[in-house]
């Protein structure tokens, strides 16, 4: 009821705190209710092991409630720490993996501008002041939830040499 209500009068929420103050508790119950509500959602961060963290904790909160969760991790091959080992969630390394019949998303930013401009209902950035996220990305949002301050710049490249913000 309280994720209602803020939704009707914020395009985009932040969700600030030390480690340890519930940050992660509080987004796994909001995305739990969002998806009780037949929304799609994805979760973000500039580290594979921040979104498994966040997915986890999602995890953990569905299991115990006895909530179904149908869950996607986009992986890396070959790198199984970019893995999401979790209830209701599966890790998949190509792209094309991540369909549209998956409620839940977890991606890097560079997974998700793949995804066409509807394609989520919520996106969840974890450690956003540390991700800098492509304004087509955020066109691409119907709404934005945030595990912290976002700051909005131009797309990261691949290329390192070019940019220090390029993807790791």
């Amino acid at each position: 009821r309280e994720l209602a209500h803020v939704e009707a009068e914020f395009e985009h929420q932040v969700l600030l705190g030390v480690t340890g103050s519930g940050k992660t508790y509080t987004t796994a119950r909001a995305i739990a209710a969002l998806l009780r509500d037949g929304k799609r959602v994805a979760v973000s961060s500039n580290s594979h092991k921040a979104i498994n963290n966040l997915l986890a904790g999602l995890s953990k909160f569905c299991q115990s409630e006895g909530q179904s969760l149908r869950g996607v991790k986009k992986g890396s091959a070959g790198q199984p720490e970019t893995a999401c080992d979790a209830y209701g969630i599966i890790t998949v390394a190509a792209s094309e993996d991540v369909t549209p019949d998956f409620a839940l998303v977890g991606a890097t930013v560079f997974e998700l501008a793949k995804h066409p401009a509807t394609s989520f209902d919520y996106l969840f950035v974890d450690e956003a002041k540390r991700v800098s996220l492509d304004l087509g990305v955020e066109r691409q949002l119907r709404r934005l939830a945030a595990g912290e301050a976002v700051e909005t710049r131009q797309a990261p490249t691949r290329d390192r040499d070019a940019n220090p913000l390029s993807h790791p």
